[in-house]
């Protein structure tokens, strides 16, 4: 319990703080929206960003964090400081030429790369203006690759706020950018904001990292034994993010020949789901992969299944709500916040279709990458990307074969039938290879949430029945649910609440104390 408690704490630590994210991020949807709507403009936008992504993603994004931390938290335990020094010197200094030779090469063929390989429909126009801002967000996605080498340094030593930090700021650069320039720049304001969000990013993680007396500079020995560690760690993890990365910009391309507006939709809608995912989910990934390494290090592995089990709970008890509740609102909650100057009310219909399917998608995938977890702590990267190949070949073969049918909802079902394949295999393959999970005891803990959830949609429903405009109702609404969601959850014999709530009050109790 202890454990778990302090495990509570730093992710409410996380979450709090994602939470005031979110309010820059409900500023940026907010601003983007009125600015651009689902204009050709918002397509060249949502697309430009799309390969700078998959240069972080798979050079030092996801794919370098589940092969660093747990090699890192080993090496604080049986390394000492200066020896941490030089891995965390090489580690950075091999990505910054990785990645820097990979978005200098992207950034000169930049404009064929926009009509060849990302957005061949598009116009010429918007093709160039793809160009023009994928540049600048190349240049952005350089320096976001080195800060977050520093965030999974971090997170190794158990460090959550400046990386939590660096996020808002992030999100706070393109606020300003928006708010500042959009009138006079355009789309460009935007871009060029995001890149003074990186930068303010990139200078919270420096000003810790040097709290914990490390000094950064070019070093390389890849004689250390913890680099081939790394590299074994992370092929497999590059070749699952590089799929899903092409993936995206599949969508992207198959996107571009149809209406316009659709692949700002589409963007849009995976933004409103990811904040909800970014909120819970990522803040429980985040606080519990260092723990299950050590765990696993330390030849602790009841605790690991413990806190994985835990995890899952935490997981469903936040998250299933939110879709819930975010498609129980209906239009009206993302009208409310979208639906003014150039985004209509066909743009809200269309993207609250998109979230209706995306939703449960998601949820399933969060599970995912929580079970997804335990073998990354086991430092068995190999199995998921058995796993994740297979369930995106599935996935992609939808979306070419349901496009032209259904158009943009053809890509939505298609990650969402990936979004299962993938949790379910990965599930069955880990009660195979370890151990179950203590599976009956998960279902029963996912069927009273969904069972509190349904509760509470009911409740929002009857809400929307009356006579209010859309703004009071969801203000309405958003609490009613709230409460009804946890007294049932509560009745129906759930305790997970009591535990958060534990944790909240053991961190009261010590600050107090202190």
């Amino acid at each position: 319990m202890f454990k778990n408690s302090k495990l509570i704490q730093a992710t409410l630590l996380v979450a709090t703080l994602s939470a005031l994210n979110k309010i820059t991020g409900f500023a940026k949807l907010f601003l983007s929206t009125s600015a651009f709507g689902t204009s050709a403009d918002a397509d060249a936008m949502a697309a430009a960003w799309q390969l700078p992504d998959v240069f972080f993603v798979m050079v030092s994004g996801g794919a370098m964090a589940t092969a660093l931390i747990p090699v890192f938290s080993a090496s604080l335990v049986s390394r000492d400081q200066p020896y941490q020094q030089k891995l965390a010197n090489t580690v950075l200094t091999t990505i910054a030429l990785i990645l820097g030779t990979m978005c200098i090469t992207a950034a000169i063929f930049a404009p064929w790369l926009a009509r060849v390989v990302l957005v061949p429909d598009f116009s010429p126009e918007q093709q160039m203006l793809t160009a023009s801002l994928m540049r600048i967000a190349l240049f952005g996605m350089f320096l976001f690759g080195l800060s977050s080498i520093l965030v999974s340094i971090l997170h190794s030593h158990q460090h959550f706020l400046a990386p939590s930090l660096g996020a808002l700021l992030f999100d706070t650069g393109f606020v300003l950018g928006l708010y500042f320039g959009a009138e006079r720049y355009g789309v460009h304001a935007m871009v060029w904001g995001g890149v003074l969000g990186i930068v303010m990013h990139l200078c919270a993680q420096l000003f810790m990292i040097r709290r914990y007396g490390l000094s950064l500079w070019p070093q390389l020995d890849f004689s250390l034994p913890e680099i081939k560690e790394i590299l074994h760690l992370l092929w497999p993890r590059l070749v699952i993010l590089g799929s899903l990365e092409i993936v995206d910009i599949t969508v992207i391309r198959l996107a571009s020949g149809l209406p316009e507006g659709s692949t700002s939709a589409w963007f849009f809608a995976v933004l409103l789901t990811n904040m909800a995912v970014d909120l819970f989910g990522v803040s429980l990934l985040i606080t519990f992969l260092p723990t299950l390494s050590e765990e696993f290090n330390a030849s602790q592995v009841d605790k690991l299944h413990g806190s994985m089990m835990a995890a899952l709970r935490y997981l469903w008890l936040l998250l299933i709500p939110s879709f819930v509740g975010l498609v129980a609102l209906g239009p009206a909650g993302i009208s409310v916040i979208m639906e003014r100057g150039e985004f209509t009310a066909e743009s809200t219909q269309l993207v609250y279709s998109l979230i209706v399917i995306a939703a449960s998608g998601a949820i399933a995938l969060s599970t995912y990458d929580i079970l997804a977890l335990a073998f990354f702590a086991r430092h068995d990267t190999f199995r998921p990307m058995v796993i994740q190949v297979f369930s995106i070949i599935i996935g992609v073969g939808l979306n070419f074969a349901l496009v032209k049918p259904i158009g943009i909802f053809g890509l939505s079902v298609g990650r969402l039938v990936y979004a299962f394949t993938v949790m379910l295999l990965t599930w069955l393959v880990y009660r195979t290879v370890y151990e179950p999970l203590k599976e009956l005891v998960l279902l029963k803990e996912f069927g009273r949430c969904a069972f509190a959830a349904g509760a509470m949609a009911i409740a929002i429903r009857l809400i929307a029945q009356l006579p209010l405009d859309r703004l009071l109702f969801v203000i309405a609404a958003i609490p009613a649910g709230v409460l009804v969601y946890g007294a049932v959850h509560l009745l129906s014999g759930g305790t997970a609440i009591l535990e958060i709530w534990d944790g909240v009050a053991t961190k009261w109790k010590t600050a107090n104390t202190n």
